[in-house]
């Protein structure tokens, strides 16, 4: 008896589950709210500064420019890739010259990286004396820049103190010497410069990632016993190469814009040119009827092509390393 009322009762409940029920879920309709006409013409007002700004200096010069390349008397002509061409095989119009302190100053820029995340690492760690050294490290890059680069030229100049240190008090060399008006060493005295300059925005950048850094983490190394080296090595450094990844691709867009203040500290003399002064020069910075502005747009385009496919090969290879998500 109690079998046949399970089996009845099993019946039921399958009829009830596969009736279709009459009653039909009542179904709401959310209404889109409209923004607010108030809102629209904010946010209209807002958009259209950086799009007009965008472009005029971004899409109207570029155009121009790629139009420049290649025209020559209002006709279509390759004239100045000949040009180009010609001036990077014989060096003509120091071409060459620029193109390889360019890649000098950028191969150093890069180099460079590693060495802003150590001194990073040690004021992160307040090591004796930070506070003097943050300052040291900073202070330049809140001065001037036509100021400091005046300062340092006297400095440096064959009357300024490094001269009267080595000729009369140290007694190392005989005659002051010009350093930055000698090729055997005004390239040299413009990187120690441009290095003297560069710690800050790095060190910024990279101090503000350390200040994210798990104390935990780090404590825990601690009590496991690795030293101050491998501490850097196997855990500071994955830490923070998601912010070291960016400087290194912001690096790689400066391929063919390193370098140092020529203008100010040498003029582009004593073999000390790049190619941002190069390019300067050949649209008329020192002579404006002398302008060569199809020269430089096709020199421009030329290292365009150059330079963005290595750009985005080693974004390729930087994103292969995989990231540390904390």
């Amino acid at each position: 008896m109690t079998d046949n009322l399970m089996e009845e009762s099993v019946e039921v409940q399958i009829q009830t589950a596969t009736e279709p029920s009459n009653q039909t879920p009542e179904v709401t309709k959310n209404k889109k709210k409209k923004m607010p006409k108030q809102d629209v013409i904010f946010i209209l007002a807002m958009l259209a500064i950086p799009v007009v700004h965008f472009g005029f200096f971004w899409i109207s010069t570029n155009v121009g420019s790629l139009a420049l390349a290649f025209t020559m008397g209002g006709k279509f002509s390759m004239h100045w890739f000949d040009m180009v061409w010609f001036a990077l095989k014989t060096g003509q119009d120091n071409f060459g010259e620029a193109l390889l302190n360019t890649g000098i100053f950028f191969v150093k820029d890069l180099c460079m990286i590693p060495f802003h995340l150590l001194v990073s690492y040690f004021l992160y760690r307040q090591v004796k004396g930070y506070s003097v050294f943050r300052i040291i490290f900073y202070m330049p890059a809140i001065i001037s820049p036509v100021a400091i680069a005046s300062m340092f030229s006297l400095f440096v100049g064959p009357t300024g103190p490094l001269n009267h240190l080595l000729v009369n008090e140290l007694q190392w060399v005989s005659k002051s010497v010009g350093f930055l008006s000698d090729r055997r060493y005004a390239n040299m005295v413009i990187m120690f410069y441009t290095l003297w300059l560069g710690w800050g925005g790095n060190m910024l950048l990279l101090g503000g990632a350390l200040a994210r850094v798990p104390v935990e983490i780090l404590e825990s190394g601690r009590l496991d016993g690795i030293g101050t080296w491998r501490e850097i090595i196997y855990l500071i450094f994955p830490l923070v190469w998601p912010t070291m990844s960016t400087l290194i691709i912001l690096g790689l867009t400066g391929l063919f814009s390193a370098g140092g203040p020529v203008m100010l500290l040498t003029g582009g003399n004593y073999g000390t040119t790049n190619l941002t002064y190069w390019i300067f020069c050949k649209s008329g910075g020192n002579d404006p009827s002398a302008a060569q502005y199809n020269y430089v747009s096709a020199a421009g385009l030329f290292l365009t092509a150059i330079g963005v496919p290595i750009i985005l090969v080693c974004r390729k290879l930087i994103e292969m390393i995989p990231t540390v998500e904390y």
